[in-house]
């Protein structure tokens, strides 16, 4: 009886911990970039990262 009841108590509590964490997760904010110069962006936005864009003649550089 203790066995029974422990193999439905785990998989539901299992399932319960997964469905609070995803509870929890928030949207992305969006991303925007903002032109400094012709060839040179900053990135803003996302989880609070911040970095920079430069267009080259041949590439760019992130």
């Amino acid at each position: 009886m203790k066995k029974k009841l422990q193999s439905i108590i785990f998989p539901f509590s299992l399932v319960l911990f997964i469905s609070f964490s995803f509870a929890q997760q928030q949207d992305i904010p969006p991303v925007r970039l903002n032109m400094i110069s012709e060839r040179l962006y900053e990135i803003q936005g996302g989880r609070g990262a911040r970095g920079g864009v430069y267009i080259g003649e041949t590439g760019v550089l992130v």
